[in-house]
């Protein structure tokens, strides 16, 4: 299951922002909806659950190509999210639903023919026992297709303003579990392929994508006032005992240091996408 500093995170602090910015992290997020249904081959009218589903923007690119006679669950532990994802459902997506739960333990009442993810499985405190989950919730040979980050250091969008604040502010914060809930904790791509292997999952497949994220922002001030809202800055700076107003300018100076002429900020994005079957 989620852990209790996860669900409070989502349903506070971490879900009121990513409400607030959802139309910029959709966009930033945007390249990944179609590595991740490519993987699944969807028919119309399947069933289909979206994991960590946020504010419903894969859920409804997913519920475009099952139709009507498909159906799409979203399950998000964040109840901004899943308000925001049930309010932007309108009358456009029927075929959908939005339910806050943890997918680690929730179960549907009837199995899925796919499992979708963006982003949503990294924050599990026992992510065997949520694959397995995950896995009985899935018809047998039934698809699981999800994107998760490589490591911190790959992302230079997230790696470089954390490495420009430390360096500036000459302190860096303590070390930390690698594995622990969040973000990066299945950036290690053979930890990834035992955790599956063990939960039931066969014919597994992660694949290396690497390629610049647009940071969203029409000038690099706003594209760092993005990053500081949504990066790890603002943690950072708690951890370090930082200004924020301090760090924020140091995130403006990196940014602004990257623009183009046109003030588009583009910085490095590395993630796994991984697919498999049930058993």
């Amino acid at each position: 299951m989620a852990n209790a500093e996860q669900e409070d995170y989502w349903n506070n602090d971490g879900g009121n922002r990513w409400v607030a910015d959802n139309q910029e992290l959709d966009e930033l997020l945007a390249p990944f909806k179609k590595l991740i249904v490519d993987k699944l081959d969807l028919n119309s009218g399947d069933n289909v659950i979206d994991i960590g589903c946020g504010a419903g923007d894969l859920s409804f690119e997913i519920a475009d190509i099952v139709g009507e006679s498909g159906a799409v669950t979203g399950v998000d532990i964040s109840d901004p999210l899943i308000d925001l994802a049930q309010s932007r459902r309108g009358n456009d997506y029927p075929q959908t639903n939005f339910v806050k739960a943890d997918a680690a333990q929730w179960r549907p009442q009837t199995p899925a023919d796919a499992i979708a993810s963006r982003f949503g499985v990294m924050f599990f405190d026992d992510p065997v026992a949520g694959f397995r989950n995950i896995n009985a919730a899935t018809k047998p040979k039934g698809k699981l297709s999800f994107v998760c980050w490589q490591s911190m250091m790959e992302n230079e969008w997230i790696a470089g303003p954390v490495a420009a604040i430390i360096s500036r502010l000459q302190k860096a914060p303590p070390p930390t579990d690698p594995f622990a809930p969040g973000p990066f904790a299945l950036a290690d791509k053979d930890r990834v392929r035992n955790i599956l292997t063990e939960s039931g999952w066969t014919n597994i497949e992660i694949d290396p994508w690497q390629d610049q994220l647009t940071i969203p922002g029409s000038t690099a001030e706003k594209s760092a006032d993005f990053i500081s809202r949504n990066g790890p800055a603002r943690k950072l700076a708690e951890m370090l005992e930082a200004d924020m107003d301090v760090v924020d300018s140091i995130v403006k100076e990196v940014l602004q240091s990257r623009a183009d002429d046109q003030g588009t900020v583009k910085l490095g994005g590395a993630a796994w996408i991984v697919s498999a079957t049930k058993a």
